[in-house]
């Protein structure tokens, strides 16, 4: 106690005040924590149960048989909430008047959905249960004995030392004992066996996860024949009912936690053993695998228990399991199964369950999920459970209740009498509910209908949903889903984004033009947030002769990622080969024929293969999946495969040990800390839209190799070279692939500094290391850089590149180009004066070019730059000559991405523009190209071909007349050249004066732009296509036209840039006099809130805007660094100076103009305070004011439902204010 008490108080006051005070005046008593059993306090601090607090406060004296002690008739309720089951414990004790002891008398386990509780009477207790319309109160008799009936002990990992409790179990001597139930529990054989051997009349006794495996045989040996005649319910490890099975249990129904796997690993064996465990044993391997020496006899035991009709299954290594166990126990009425490892179709699964006869009751924790707070599913989810539950009705023919997730609701079968019927019907119940088999009153009844109803209905459901969904379905040949039309549901009065027709519905009818207006030729929402979104495709050369495109989509409705898969060459234009993946997955190319999909399972991750096949006919097809093997670990993604080594790179999420096996053990560790405290001694705390946790990402490499026969092979033997470094790779939030790269040989990743971890000072290094881990990282960056990104090898592992920044802490600093050639050990950069910022780089197949994208006023494209001869020494501004020194571009308009070079001279990149998503484009010709550019300083009249190959949306899009846009110039500040687009209204005609309204958006960063792309959440041509002018400025501070243009903001937010706005919006003005200046309306996001903000505290620029749509202001970010670029930190003076000369929050005073603020609660980059502030003072101001908060979405709102509200609100706010257009 050397730190003095006021540190100490100051502490407490800063956890909070109010919470102290609260508990002092309501004399909550004070808990003990160890005081029985006299230990230091755990490292886990667990207050999952009541039991646990109160035995972890319970004392006796030696030799004191407290629990024969007379207790008096009150009795003590206590509620507590439970984290982890999330169900509420209603907790009983008895106290004795001395005070002594403090026993569980009782425990209520409430509905999962919690309850309030109070006394009817002093033996009747009352709990309330809120339902979807009503609250329905249960009564709960209890009584006073002067013995324990029931006793539950849970100390997972809580108490050191056996000897404490083996008293307990040697001296106590509970007659009436009904209920034993231990967990954790460390004691010896020999007094467990005494005490079960003396409470005959236990009829439920659970020992879970306490004492080694070993210790079957001598408990076996043990335990008197006699023991325990009266047991109906076991709960316990396969090992110890081998034991306790030995001699017959004819009361037994009941068996719950055991497994019949093949095999166990040693930490199966020994674990709980604390004698062995306190000794050395330098070979022993945790994880290593031996036969399971008490499967033969458990099976055989439980098969002569015939009694047994409930079985729950606590693993499952495979279905053969299952069908063993079907031999076994055919009797059984009821199972469940917590956890399986492997993957298998649902018509595997229903197959195996029909092995069951009599099977009446089916649960799993990942069976079917319901929502144990939902009151009944959504259209869309009743669907899906519909289906399982129909099929599982069809293979169990006595199949009458199946648990809708882990103790949260069930589904109460209720089967037609009528044969003719097809199909069952189903009500949802709570789990302490009936379940018998009719339909109460006010139940919500699921059931499949007869297909009486004609195509039309279903098609035309389809297209509420969206058409452009229902077309892509119908290529697919995907079948159609119907949300309700089929049992003819009335429509629910929640505003459901999860059905497209519900929203529809909800919309004020005056505004229904905001979802759809002239059918196929102006965008309607619903099929805008349908509309398709490709993602940076995948490719794989040799088979096919072009390109192979993968495409991720979202299905909101089926839950589930379907990957679009597009092969092009000469013989098979346009094919399509679309793989439902029910479970989602990560894919990447195995070899020209064959695609791996990667799923995460519960523990681990599995691989299969897709063999793709071009038939005759010019048709693609693919045979059923092949498992391949699995990775041990649930978070393996970001792959790179060389087919030539086999080698496999992938990350994973690892503890600091950077040990993937114990990763599982440390992750439930974690999970059963029994409190949800985050402690932090550094920064970052929180990144983007989560809380820093215990582990990161780093890089491990698996052998998967091809056979003869053509299956795949995965080694067991996963290299760790990143191991013991504290390297941390991919970054977050956003890193992947980008992040690394692999040769034959070695990898070549980027990762923060260890020895420079803060959130205001970013910098990463570059380093090499070795891929099968035999030693240690070389840095490869100078040490003087910030920011890197996109380190990649050149084909030949020769040279390897990267992207930098100089400056620390620079938000927009300029990106250069760096190769480092390793065979000489120099490091140089390259056109180092060219004032762009490439954003991602690859090498040509020969190694003698670099092809880049970068952003060049408000566009993003692919340029060309040969790589120069390595100088002798290290250089950051070698001179090599004019041809190396200056990108050339071959694209010149729209957003490019992802370049992959291909065979034949020829590049592969995506590319979207203000009209369309993402597509494929082919640059053909690039031979000439760089033979000019080899041979001359300039080669920009060269051409290049740029062809594209892909059409993802074109049909969709076709008829919607969407602008292009047209860039416009004019002069801004310091009298500089800005940039920016306008788009026309849809309906716009020559001749119009004063008829249109005006929105100026503004873009975040600052530093970013509005470029020549496609995007879901700020589009201009929505904004157009409601009857909007749109104008978008690119005012000083945005990237693309040069650093100083990027640089001139710093420390002058509200100065420049308003500047440009100001001249831009009336040069628009002059130049446009269709529009009604009287009718504007400005909406910006991040930085774009901050400008919203700024012009409400300044009506003297004149913008004479109805109405704000402020979506994001702040300075509380995640990124210190960006703010600490502008401003310095809080405490200087200059900083503070120049921070409150650009603050809004100083001209609230001359706020006026409505506003509506839009936030995600989960955004960590601008904290939601930083809207509900500004709405707080526009409430007491007076002005009209709408805060709208999407507590899932983090500083983009981009959920499909969540942005068509989003669009909805925006909307709607300027109708209310500017009128309909």
């Amino acid at each position: 106690m050397s730190v003095p008490l006021r540190s100490v108080c100051l502490c407490a006051l800063l956890v909070g005040a109010w919470f102290t005070a609260v508990l002092a005046r309501a004399k909550v008593p004070p808990v003990s924590l160890g005081l029985w059993t006299e230990v230091p306090l755990q490292g886990s601090f667990n207050t999952g149960t009541a039991a646990l607090v109160e035995e972890k406060v319970f004392s006796f004296q030696e030799g004191e048989d407290v629990f024969s002690k007379e207790p008096n008739q009150a009795l003590q309720s206590q509620m507590m909430q439970e984290t982890w089951p999330s169900c509420l414990l209603a907790s009983f004790r008895l106290k004795t008047r001395s005070q002594i002891i403090v026993l569980c008398f009782a425990e209520i386990f409430v509905p999962p959905n919690g309850g309030d509780a109070f006394w009817l009477s002093s033996r009747t207790l009352a709990v309330v249960v809120h339902g979807g319309k009503d609250s329905t109160i249960y009564a709960y008799d209890t009584s006073v004995e002067p013995d324990v009936l029931a006793f539950e002990l849970d100390l997972i990992e809580s108490i050191d030392g056996t000897a404490d409790f083996d008293d307990v179990l040697i001296s106590a001597h509970w007659p009436k004992l009904r209920v034993l139930r231990l967990r954790g529990v460390n004691c010896r054989v020999g007094p467990l066996v005494q005490f079960l051997a003396a409470h005959s009349g236990i009829e439920e006794l659970a020992l879970a996860q306490m004492m080694p495996g070993h210790a079957w045989t001598q408990l076996e040996r043990d335990l008197p024949g006699d023991a325990l005649p009266n047991l109906r319910h076991l709960e316990c490890s396969s090992a110890q009912a081998a034991a306790l099975l030995k001699y017959p249990r004819p009361k037994l129904h009941t068996l719950l936690g055991v497994e019949v796997h093949d095999t166990i690993v040693d930490s199966q064996y020994f674990s709980w053993d604390e004698a062995w465990e306190d000794e050395e044993h330098e070979d022993y391997d945790e994880n290593a695998v031996t036969e399971s020496p008490w499967k033969a006899t458990f099976l055989d035991r439980l098969k002569a228990q015939q009694s047994i009709r409930r079985l729950g299954i606590s693993t499952l290594d495979s279905l053969h399991e299952l069908e063993v166990l079907s031999t076994v126990v055919p009797q059984i009425t009821e199972l469940h199964i917590d956890e399986w490892d492997f993957q298998a179709t649902e018509s595997e699964w229903h197959r195996v369950y029909s092995l069951f006869p009599s099977l009446e009751v089916l649960g799993g924790s990942r069976l079917i999920w319901f929502d144990p707070y939902a009151d009944e599913l959504e259209a869309s989810a009743a669907e899906k459970v519909d289906n399982q539950i129909q099929a599982l009705a069809k293979a169990c023919k006595n199949l009458r209740v199946v648990i809708l997730g882990p103790h949260a609701k069930k589904a109460i079968i209720i089967r037609d009498t009528d044969p003719a019927i097809c199909g069952v019907k189903w009500v949802v119940r709570n789990w302490m509910e009936s379940e018998e088999g009719k339909v109460h009153v006010g139940e919500k009844v699921y059931e499949s209908s007869p297909m009486s109803v004609p195509l039309r209905s279903v098609c035309l459901c389809a297209l509420l949903v969206g058409a452009w969904f229902t077309a892509v379905l119908a290529r697919a040949k995907v079948p159609l889903v119907s949300l309700g039309f089929w049992t003819e549901v009335s429509l629910q009065e929640s505003f459901n984004t999860g059905s497209a027709t519900l929203v529809e519905e909800k919309f004020p009818r005056r505004q229904r033009r905001i979802l759809s207006e002239e059918p196929g030729k102006r965008i309607d929402l619903l099929s805008w947030i349908d509309l398709t979104r490709p993602s940076i495709y995948i490719i794989r050369l040799s088979w096919v002769d072009q390109a192979l495109q993968s495409q991720m989509m979202q299905e909101t409705w089926l839950s589930c990622l379907l990957a679009s898969f597009r092969l092009k060459n000469r013989k098979a234009q346009g094919k399509t080969i679309q793989i439902p993946l029910q479970n989602g997955g990560e894919a990447f190319w195995l070899s020209s024929r064959t695609l791996a999909v990667v799923v995460h399972g519960g523990k681990d991750s599995i691989i299969y293969a897709y063999d793709i096949s071009v038939e005759p006919d010019v048709t693609l097809s693919y045979a059923p999946p092949i498992s391949v093997g699995s990775l041990p670990t649930k978070t393996a993604a970001n792959f790179r495969y060389n087919a030539a080594t086999g080698n496999l790179v992938f990350s994973a999420y690892v503890y600091s040990d950077g040990n993937l096996s114990t990763v599982t053990r440390q992750d439930e560790q974690w999970a059963r800390r029994g409190n949800t405290a985050m402690v932090f001694d550094r920064t970052y705390v929180r990144h983007w839209d989560q809380w820093e946790g215990p582990k990161d990402q780093q890089l491990f490499v698996a052998q998967l190799q091809q056979q003869e026969n053509g299956s795949w092979s995965l080694s067991g033997d996963i290299k760790s070279p990143l191991q013991g470094t504290k390297h941390y790779t991919p970054l977050r939030p956003f890193g992947g692939l980008d992040n690394f790269d692999a040769s034959d040989t070695h990898i070549v990743y980027t990762t923060t500094d260890p020895h420079h971890l803060n959130a205001w000072d970013n910098k990463y290094s570059v380093f090499l290391v070795p891929i099968d881990g035999e030693g240690g990282p070389v840095e490869l960056t100078s040490g003087k850089q910030s920011v890197t990104e996109n380190p990649i090898f050149n084909y030949q592992g020769t040279k390897a590149a990267w992207l930098e920044q100089d400056a620390e802490g620079r938000h927009a600093e300029r990106t250069k180009i760096v190769i480092y050639d390793i065979e000489k050990k120099v490091r140089f950069r390259v056109a180092s004066h060219w004032d762009r910022s490439p954003a991602s780089i690859a090498f040509s197949k020969n190694d003698q070019f670099l092809y880049l994208t970068a952003g060049d006023e408000a566009k993003t494209k692919v340029f060309v730059l040969p790589v120069p001869p390595t100088p002798r020494h290290s250089s950051v501004d070698s001179d090599f000559g004019p041809r190396y020194s200056k990108p050339v571009a071959i694209t010149h308009k729209g957003a490019a991405s992802g370049i992959q070079v291909l065979s034949g001279e020829r590049i592969a990149f995506t590319q979207s523009s203000f009209t369309s998503p993402n597509d494929v484009f082919i640059a053909r010709g690039l031979d000439v190209f760089q033979e000019v550019l080899l041979g001359s300083d300039d080669a920009s009249g060269t051409n290049v071909v740029v062809e594209k190959v892909t059409n993802f949306t074109e049909a969709d899009l076709a008829a919607k007349e969407l602008d292009k846009g047209e860039e416009f110039w004019f002069r801004g500040a310091r009298n500089k050249r800005v940039q920016g687009w306008k788009f026309r209204p849809k309906g716009i005609e020559k001749g119009d004066k004063k008829k249109w309204p005006v929105v100026l958006i503004v873009h975040g960063g600052p530093a970013s732009a509005w470029e020549d792309q496609w995007s879901t959440r700020w589009n201009p041509n929505v904004f157009a296509q409601q009857g909007y002018f749109v104008i978008m400025i690119n005012p000083t501070g945005s990237t693309t036209f040069g650093q100083d243009f990027t640089d001139a903001i710093n420390g002058d937010w509200g100065g420049k840039p308003f500047v440009d706005l100001i001249q831009g919006w009336k040069h628009v003005l002059r130049t446009h006099p269709e529009i009604d200046a009287d009718r504007a309306v400005a909406a910006g996001a991040s930085w774009g809130g901050y400008a919203m903000n700024w012009i409400q505290g300044h009506p003297e620029f004149g913008f004479g805007f109805k109405v704000f749509d402020a979506a994001y202001l702040g300075y509380t970010t995640d990124e210190l660094s960006l703010f600490k670029h502008e401003w310095g930190v809080p405490w200087d003076p200059e900083g503070r100076k120049r921070a409150n000369k650009n603050s809004p929050s100083l001209f609230v005073h001359k706020w006026s103009t409505p506003e509506l603020l839009i936030h995600g609660s989960k955004d960590y980059r601008v904290p939601e305070t930083e809207s509900v502030g500004p709405f707080h003072a526009l409430q007491q101001l007076g002005v009209p004011s709408r805060l709208v908060v999407f507590p899932d979405e983090n500083h983009w709102v981009l959920k499909q439902g969540n942005s068509l509200a989003w669009h909805y609100e925006v909307f709607r706010w300027f109708d209310q204010f500017v009128g309909k257009v």
